[in-house]
């Protein structure tokens, strides 16, 4: 059986500047606005095509494709990897940020008296995996930490001392949109004879990173939000010098050296980071992940950073524009999230009213959090701002 011509060509549809992005989003055409990228992004067509493809091949192929998903899951860990400025052998796939986050902290060998450090105010997936911990004797320090991404490196350093092994923060903050500068984590942490774990997941794919400049050991991640990726797509990027510092907890198949010699009666673990992946990749995830990829990947890394703060920008007008309050950072402390406050309406109130404009967004903190992506633009800044004020009346 033959490979069918459409999977190549869904997975390599090139763009060339960011107005293509938004003719390749099907959301544009529904009514309404859809700003909760931070909550779960929205798929591509290239994606979804490449994936339905995928789904129409194990239909009717069953594994006679076998060759072809193993090259996209190979093509996919080169562009993650050229994507955070690390090398495919640093790259392990795994079901999501929190089973990145857990492998990390249960593989980890801790000894009495460790400690790892993180804020109080991490997302639950790059926070109870920590918390686990303690029921075999670890010490995790949760600090109360400020917005300020100055303040909030200070208040890390200060909670470490000789005995923390692993320092963990978002890269940019779930509830805030707070961006702190990942090189500056990694030096309190290595300051401390520590680790950086960096949960990535709200801020790659729209702004660059380098895991070898910024001296990051270990990324955690998932597609489904600013990848434009599906979900059940996770990253575990662990440097090589570090990979050995690890317990392999659940080895499978795909673990080991020599993955396809199944009748191996010895445990012989890769040399890469494919030692942390269990068992049959989520070909399917994956195949839709390569495609996002290869979308952002036309537009360079710090110009889609520009844009998306331009993107920002236009929104935080239609916010002020409207009359209502917002949090605000300065401009290298600033993502694709942003939070409002009305100054009439509780927030819940004003959630359900954006929803019957077919608004979508979310509720963090007491606040309304919006995170449009780079498909976005001024028009959609504009319907925000005429149903925000609508609201008013």
């Amino acid at each position: 059986m033959g490979i069918p011509s459409d999977f190549h060509q869904h997975l390599t549809q090139p763009i060339s500047n960011l107005e293509e992005l938004r003719e390749l989003m099907p959301v544009v055409n529904q009514p309404g606005l859809y700003l909760d990228h931070a909550a779960a992004g929205i798929l591509p067509r290239p994606t979804i095509d490449a994936m339905s493809s995928r789904i129409q091949s194990a239909g009717t192929h069953g594994i006679r494709h076998w060759n072809l998903w193993q090259k996209t899951v190979q093509r996919t860990r080169r562009l993650v990897a050229d994507l955070i400025g690390g090398h495919e052998d640093e790259i392990a796939f795994v079901a999501n940020t929190a089973t990145a986050a857990g492998t990390v902290a249960e593989g980890f060998c801790w000894q009495d008296g460790d400690n790892v450090v993180l804020s109080a105010g991490e997302f639950p997936s790059n926070r109870f995996p920590w918390q686990n911990l303690e029921r075999r004797g670890v010490e995790v320090r949760q600090v109360n930490t400020p917005d300020d991404p100055e303040q909030f490196v200070s208040a890390l350093d200060e909670a470490c001392d000789s005995n923390t092994r692993i320092v963990t923060s978002s890269w940019v903050d779930y509830s805030t949109g707070v961006r702190r500068d990942p090189a500056k984590l990694a030096k309190v942490a290595h300051h401390h004879g520590a680790l950086l774990v960096l949960d990535a997941i709200q801020g790659l794919g729209v702004f660059p990173l380098n895991v070898d400049s910024d001296n990051i050991d270990i990324l955690i991640a998932d597609s489904r939000k600013w990848l434009l990726g599906p979900d059940g797509a996770g990253i575990l990027a662990i440097r090589r010098n570090q990979q050995n510092l690890f317990e392999i907890t659940r080895p499978g198949w795909a673990s080991t050296s020599d993955p396809l010699q199944f009748e191996a009666t010895d445990l012989t673990l890769s040399n890469t980071a494919t030692r942390f992946e269990s068992g049959m990749h989520n070909t399917f995830g994956l195949t839709g992940l390569h495609a996002s990829l290869r979308l952002l990947k036309e537009i360079p890394a710090a110009s889609r950073a520009e844009h998306l703060l331009t993107v920002r920008s236009q929104f935080k007008d239609a916010i002020c524009s409207a009359g209502l309050k917002f949090a605000d950072w300065p401009r290298h402390a600033q993502s694709g999230i942003l939070t409002i406050i009305h100054p009439q309406l509780e927030t819940n109130v004003l959630i359900r009213q954006l929803r019957r404009h077919n608004i979508t967004v979310s509720l963090k903190n007491d606040h309304v959090r919006i995170s449009p992506h780079l498909y976005n633009n001024s028009n959609d800044a504009d319907l925000l701002a005429d149903a925000l004020s609508d609201t008013k009346k």
